[in-house]
């Protein structure tokens, strides 16, 4: 038996820059293709949120402190 080819992980939808006051909700979402199942795993400021690990992030209550650069990666499992 040969093993089916990979398909490389590629992200089809960025998640989309957001603004937000004090006490809001944003979600951010992204969209990826390839061999599946895919991993996820969301980042504040390059160090990994716990738990963070589906193909969307969302965040309660948001203060001044959550603002910052949100990031995703998307491997092979």
């Amino acid at each position: 038996m040969t093993a089916a080819a990979q398909t490389p992980p590629s992200i089809a939808t960025q998640p989309v820059s957001t603004s937000v006051g004090s006490g809001g909700n944003p979600a951010f979402t992204v969209g990826a293709s390839g061999t599946q199942p895919l991993s996820f795993q969301w980042f504040y400021e390059g160090v990994g949120l716990a738990g963070a690990t589906t193909s969307r992030l969302a965040l309660t209550n948001v203060q001044g402190t959550n603002a910052g650069h949100y990031a995703v990666a998307v491997t092979p499992p």
